[in-house]
């Protein structure tokens, strides 16, 4: 609870040694803070898949977004994409992606994030780690249930998340693949970036094999 008067106020953790933060007036300048308690910095937006403007579901034919930072390129006809409530314990919403029913295009489907060059500046020859949640949906069918998970980078800024595969300067510091089970799963995965970069990319895609719903 902020205190109710005006002036300097500081605030002291648990265990911590001296000053964390300090207020000063209205609150306006923080000082005190120091990098051991900042945290580890997030890269990814909406992770959490709770902000979906522009709807809940739907089929895309060419690029674009639908859940809030996230972008699907179908590489073959379409790919629907929707915010789901199925979830792992702690969280309301996921990101699905699959083929429409009777589909039997066989070319890759993904989902993808581009962090911006403006949170890629300070991450050159950083190792970073890579965590998330997820299973295989009743009638996922990927060849041997496996995910395609990829950490691509780029040495140019703002080239744009639709041309991710011919990046100048690109590399995949994680470049793997997962077995999925139905059961929802965390999985964490690290790498090691290049000096230089300016863009990266998030990408998670699957090879579909026979009929979409067979």
């Amino acid at each position: 609870q902020a205190p109710s008067v005006a002036g300097t106020n500081t605030l002291d953790l648990p265990a911590s040694s001296g000053t964390l933060l300090t207020t000063t007036g209205n609150g306006s300048q923080l000082t005190g803070l120091t990098t051991s308690y900042a945290g580890t910095k997030t890269l990814i937006i909406n992770g959490n898949m709770a902000i979906a403007q522009r709807g809940t579901s739907s089929t895309l034919s060419s690029y674009g977004y639908l859940i809030d930072r996230w972008a699907t390129n179908p590489f073959g006809t379409s790919t629907t994409i929707s915010q789901s409530t199925s979830v792992p314990s702690g969280f309301q919403y996921s990101l699905k992606t699959l083929r429409p029913a009777s589909n039997t295009d066989i070319t890759p489907r993904m989902a993808m994030q581009t962090i911006e060059s403006n949170n890629c500046y300070d991450l050159s020859s950083q190792t970073v780690t890579l965590s998330f949640w997820a299973k295989a949906g009743a009638n996922f069918s990927a060849a041997s249930n496996t995910l395609n998970i990829q950490l691509t980078t780029g040495t140019t800024a703002d080239q744009g998340g639709v041309i991710y595969y011919s990046w100048a300067g690109a590399a995949n510091p994680i470049n793997v693949t997962q077995a999925l089970t139905t059961t929802w799963t965390k999985y964490s995965f690290t790498g090691t970036l290049g000096a230089g970069i300016l863009e990266a990319a998030v990408i998670f895609y699957y090879t579909p094999v026979g009929t979409a719903g067979a």
